[in-house]
């Protein structure tokens, strides 16, 4: 039978690459400190009570506790505020503009500003545009915008119409 090297031989006594030394055993301090703070806590809130009890005086009404002359005025009621016109979604007709305009292939950007609606496109000067403009018209002032104004992208303001 050959003989085996240094390199054949199994060397029985070596651990798991992976093995290591379990850890010493600590007592939780930080457990043990809430547990003593609020024990302190506890007994502070028993010595400083000195026997007192927590039961409140019985409340009477408000009217009794106001005395008489408070039970016989009324509260003064604020009046109700103005009633704003309804606004549904002014971004929603202008989104729908916007629509309209892409389909006739009229392409523009609408942007509610207050009570203004900016059309920006390079396609202000177009009549169908302005056609367009006309039938959203009602849409855009049943949403509460009163102006629309539309504007070339470099910035100059083509017409401004109101609603």
């Amino acid at each position: 039978m050959p003989q085996l090297g240094a390199r054949g031989r199994r060397d029985s006594h070596q651990g798991g690459g992976t093995s290591a030394a379990p850890a010493p055993r600590t007592v939780p301090w930080a457990a043990l400190i809430a547990v003593a703070v609020l024990a302190a806590g506890g007994i502070a809130y028993a010595l400083s009570r000195d026997g007192k009890t927590s039961a409140a005086p019985a409340a009477t009404g408000p009217d009794e506790a106001a005395g008489p002359e408070r039970a016989t005025t009324d509260a003064i009621v604020p009046p109700p505020p103005p009633t704003l016109p309804e606004r549904r979604n002014p971004a929603a007709a202008a989104a729908r503009l916007e629509r309209a305009l892409a389909t006739e292939r009229l392409y523009g950007k609408t942007s509610v500003r207050g009570d203004t609606v900016e059309v920006r496109s390079s396609f202000c000067a177009q009549s169908r545009l302005v056609e367009l403009v006309g039938a959203a018209a009602t849409d855009l002032r049943a949403e509460g915008l009163a102006t629309l104004t539309c504007v070339e992208p470099h910035g100059a303001q083509v017409f401004t119409r109101s609603l």
